[in-house]
């Protein structure tokens, strides 16, 4: 789920989902839009606070960030974190 919809869906404005995940408006506001990328840090902040209803692979994330995510993914699956 898109995190636009997410916000809709749960009744949350932009700010008040900022201030739960410790961000600014306008940096939800990007990510809302597509604005730019964001840090791996931010994107699974989300993805915890939506409780995986939005996704941090669905996020734009950086280049490097896509790479440490996709690790992190192939190490749990192998059971690295167990």
């Amino acid at each position: 789920m898109e995190l636009r919809e997410y916000l809709r869906v749960n009744g949350l404005t932009q700010e008040g989902f900022a201030a739960n995940a410790g961000l600014t408006q306008p940096t939800i506001s990007n990510i809302v839009n597509r604005v730019g990328s964001v840090s791996l840090d931010i994107a699974l902040r989300i993805e915890h606070l939506t409780m995986g209803d939005v996704l941090a692979k669905e996020l734009p994330i950086s280049k490097g960030s896509q790479r440490s995510l996709r690790t992190i993914g192939l190490l749990a699956r192998s059971g690295a974190f167990q």
